[in-house]
């Protein structure tokens, strides 16, 4: 939105009023507004033969002026930060004096240091003024999104080449880590995920993506003061902090007072001094920790903060507002180095001792005279524990996930007694055993706030405005057992976790036959290693005891002369134990060959496909290797479906015409013949019902608010689908459908009130719904879940119904599957009727309706916008079938702005 300059100034300065940071500038000399440069140092034009922002830059050639300015300067060294998934370099650059850069280890050893919140206070104000900091300025995460890149790079000529004092004082001060590209597969191809299809501005806290893990490497090394993500938006002015409500309760005040106090008021002056349109204060906030603003502010302490410019203007425009933002940020970390330093050391220090006295941080509003609707709990957390013995692999994925953030890990030595357990998914603390070999992760270290951001069961959300998912607890999405200690007393049978995490293996000695849990995607992952190597494997269909253990159904058994060699081998990189038998079980059946396909997306992508997690979670955690197949394969002949045994059909938009009643039928003829299909969420059931194989529906209830909760799922008969999953696991719903028809459930909604953490709103829909359904037909079998499994690559419990399901066990009998002429009709006009579920939504109380209303007409809202009077207040719902999210939707922030600006304050966003 355009402002005058005094309003832009009146409204930025009421939104950043509670955050204030008393920091005083430090005296800085006076520098020529005129910087003289470096002849030496090669432009933009003298290296790639244009102007900045004349057309759109390649990777290649950002890479190349990388190269040519650090051969040029000695201020510049540039590096590998990681390979993207499609094998593309991403490089960067570290720009800062030569004296800084050839004692890089000294200052990153102090860093490190200071995080681990062990420094006192003197030190830490002795290694400030000492030290520079590190400034991180990062483009290109989202790979249609070019500007941020191409100023990114006129930002490393500027500091290369420049010999005025204020350049110079910011080489001194600073060690800044400029990142043009985050995501060159997504540039090169102009899509906004990666070359794998996940978003990696979703990615932070997982890390499943090579891009993620490099960055996150590189931030451990070099902590950051202020973290530049740099994007563009579908509008046209520039967006920069203060952001808007909510705000994770744990990421550190600190952080927010220097998003505000220092980096914000810089970029205004900037703007303003220029008479560049801006917004602030909207849309944008630090609740999900899985973007680049969030995460290094919780995890690192940074200063995090997303820059967003509107890609309507021209790209010369764009590159050039983006430059200002970055140069006008590093100014000001420049400036205030010393008192950012010793402020962001502080805040490490505060957080340990937080952690120690079991306080967790309390709620708060970024906004004037807000009070937060939910209470952050007054109980106290001294540590959480992860028992060993449960979906192991799980658990030693999630460990390395905390190392990976620097956060210590301890592990038990003997079983211990504890009086305040809270295990995740009951109520209320207990006492209870643990066994030795269980993890403990205790909140007395610098990254409390990480630790407790990762491995909280809920996430208390301050208000119900939601723009990304409203709960992502790893240990619930990874089903993992444990809990929340409540004792302050640690045991003293701990040793510190060190090295990689092994938690598998095999006897040392042979056995009539061997056998292992399959509770975890590694178990399932082992299944397909031993199965690659000629090794017989087969499930257990009922439970079985051998001596005095007992073994759940699914329980994967080996023939005894499988070489240890190899038993001992995969179960140590799977984490998966291998245990002795005396006998080999009788009731047990071979799961399916799992030459699996995934359908690819039928409509152009919008952002993230699910074909991509999909095919992701079979070969990164299922070690299945996944076949593309398009719609032109399936139109063309069956012969693709012929050599598959499971066909995985994916979520997405699908249109009446995206799959002909020639290839419907293929794919029924190939079911009945014996193959699996597995369907998931609206597309799933569609396609399955148009192909005649199912009378299963996609419905939405009225009234149902799931923006990204997790609900506990259990299983609902004995079934080769509820496998490994005695304990009931937990699944993202992300207004998912509710299944309705007559095909028997696998996995269902526990009757009673299931455990929910994150929003979700209108539950009593969902209790006792079906989320897992599967049935014969013919030969084959049609699997639906109602949820998508491969969600982001991070929910491992769900993965698992997915290894589940392409492993289930054929019909006795059944042939090779083969894709001749259906053997029933197809119902191609089902395609008309896909449900589309997800919704953008603003809720205001119904007094408002008027004023909802006007600023729908204001801004105009899509033509499938209305709103809606309920009991719970009016609403302005619009269809979101690609997921856009209010990211993608910039009339939503719109709604929102008028509606702030008439004072009303929604009760529900959901974006």
């Amino acid at each position: 939105m355009t402002r005058p300059a005094a309003s832009r100034r009146r409204a930025a300065a009421g939104l950043v009023a509670v955050f204030a940071l008393a920091l005083s500038a430090p005296a800085i000399a006076a520098c020529p507004e005129q910087r003289t440069l470096d002849p030496s140092v090669p432009t933009w034009r003298a290296v790639n033969g244009f102007d900045p922002g004349q057309r759109r830059s390649t990777t290649a050639e950002l890479d190349r002026y990388l190269a040519a300015v650090d051969a040029a300067s000695d201020r510049v060294s540039t590096a590998t930060l990681a390979t993207s998934a499609q094998g593309r370099p991403i490089r960067y650059a570290l720009v800062s004096r030569p004296a800084n850069l050839a004692r890089l280890d000294a200052i990153s050893s102090t860093l490190r240091g200071l995080r681990l919140g062990k420094a006192g206070a003197t030190r830490a104000r002795r290694a400030a003024a000492r030290e520079p900091a590190a400034a991180w300025v990062a483009g290109g995460v989202h790979g249609d999104e070019p500007s941020g890149s191409d100023a990114a790079a006129r930002l490393l000529y500027e500091l290369a080449a420049g010999r005025d004092c204020a350049t110079r004082r910011r080489l001194e001060r600073l060690v800044t880590v400029i990142v043009p590209v985050q995501n060159p597969d997504g540039r090169e191809a102009d899509t906004r995920a990666n070359g794998a299809g996940f978003d990696l501005n979703r990615d932070w806290f997982a890390r499943t993506q090579p891009e993620t893990v490099g960055k996150i490497a590189l931030l451990r090394r070099l902590p950051p003061v202020m973290f530049v993500d740099a994007h563009e938006e579908a509008s046209s002015a520039f967006f920069f902090p203060p952001n808007v409500d909510p705000v994770y309760h744990e990421v550190p005040v600190r952080a927010l007072r220097a998003i505000d106090g220092v980096f914000s008021a810089a970029l205004r002056r900037a703007f303003e001094a220029r008479d560049i349109a801006y917004r602030t204060g909207t849309t944008y906030d630090l609740f999900y920790p899985g973007y680049g603003d969030s995460a290094p502010t919780t995890a690192f302490g940074a200063a995090g903060m997303t820059f967003e410019k509107g890609a309507s203007a021209p790209l010369a425009t764009r590159v050039q507002e983006q430059f200002v933002a970055q140069d006008a940020a590093l100014g000001a970390a420049a400036d205030h180095k010393d008192s950012l330093l010793e402020r962001w050391a502080a805040g490490w220090r505060e957080a340990r001792a937080q952690g120690a006295r079991g306080l967790l941080a309390p709620n708060r509003s970024l906004q004037r005279g807000a009070r937060p609707q939910t209470a952050v709990p007054r109980g106290r957390v001294y540590a959480y524990v992860l028992r060993a013995d449960r979906s192991p692999s799980e658990v030693a994925r999630l460990v390395e996930r905390l190392r990976a953030f620097d956060v210590e890990v301890l592990r038990l030595r003997r079983e211990v007694r504890v009086s305040s357990l809270d295990p995740y998914g009951a109520e209320g603390p207990r006492a209870a055993r643990l066994p030795a070999g269980t993890f403990w992760v205790p909140l007395a270290q610098g990254p409390k706030h990480w630790v407790q951001t990762l491995l909280n069961e809920q996430t208390y959300a301050p208000f119900p405005y939601f723009y990304d998912v409203s709960a992502w607890s790893n240990a619930l999405l990874m089903g993992v057992q444990g809990g929340a200690i409540g004792d302050p007393r640690r045991p003293r049978a701990l040793r510190r976790v060190s090295g990689r995490v092994r938690l598998g293996g095999a006897p040392a000695g042979a056995s009539a036959a061997y056998a292992f849990a399959t509770d975890g995607t590694g178990a399932l992952a082992l299944l397909a290693d031993l199965r690659g190597r000629g090794v017989e494997v087969r499930r257990a269909t009922r439970s079985f005891r051998d001596g005095a253990r007992r073994f759940a159904p699914g329980t994967a058994v080996v023939d005894g002369a499988a070489p240890l060699a190899t038993l001992r081998g995969l179960g140590r990189a799977r984490n998966t134990p291998i245990v002795s038998l005396t006998r080999v079980p009788g009731a047990t059946s071979a799961p399916a060959p799992a030459r699996v396909g995934v359908l690819g997306d039928l409509e152009p992508a919008a952002g993230t496909s699910s074909a991509g997690w999909a095919r992701w979670v079979l070969a990164r955690r299922l070690g299945l290797a996944a076949q593309p197949l398009g719609a032109q394969d399936l139109e063309r002949s069956g012969a693709a479906l012929a050599r598959l045994d499971a066909l995985v059909v994916p979520d997405g938009a699908l249109s009446p015409g995206a799959l002909s009643a020639a290839a419907l039928g293929r794919i029924a003829s190939w079911v009945r013949a014996g193959g699996t299909y597995v369907g998931l969420r609206s597309r799933g059931v569609a396609l399955a019902r148009a192909a005649g194989l199912t009378e299963e529906r996609a419905t939405f209830p009225e009234g149902l608010r799931s923006p990204g909760a997790l609900v506990a799922v259990e299983p609902a008969r004995r079934d080769p689908l509820a496998w490994g999953l005695a304990d009931g696991i937990t699944v993202p719903d992300e207004d998912d459908p509710v299944l309705a028809g007559p095909a028997p459930a696998a996995l269902r909604v526990p009757r009673r009130d299931g455990f929910v953490s994150g929003f979700l709103e209108g539950a009593g829909a969902l209790r006792g719904a079906p989320v897992a359904t599967a049935e014969t037909v013919g030969a084959g079998r049609v699997i639906l879940l109602s949820f998508d499994p491969g969600f982001r690559g991070y929910a491992e419990a769900a993965q698992r119904v997915l290894g589940n399901a392409v492993l289930y066990p054929r019909a006795a009998g059944a042939a090779a599957a083969t894709a001749g002429a259906p053997a029933a009709p197809v119902r191609p006009g089902e395609l008309r009727r896909l449900p589309q579920g997800s919704q953008l939504v603003v809720r205001v109380p119904v007094s408002d309706v008027r004023a909802l209303r006007a600023a729908a007409a204001r801004v105009g809202v899509p033509p499938a916008a209305r709103v809606v009077e309920t009991a719970r207040g009016a609403e302005l719902r619009a269809p979101d079938p690609a997921r856009a999210g209010a990211e993608g939707s910039p009339w939503l922030r719109a709604v929102l702005a008028d509606l702030s600006g008439r004072g009303i304050r929604p009760t529900l966003v959901i974006g």
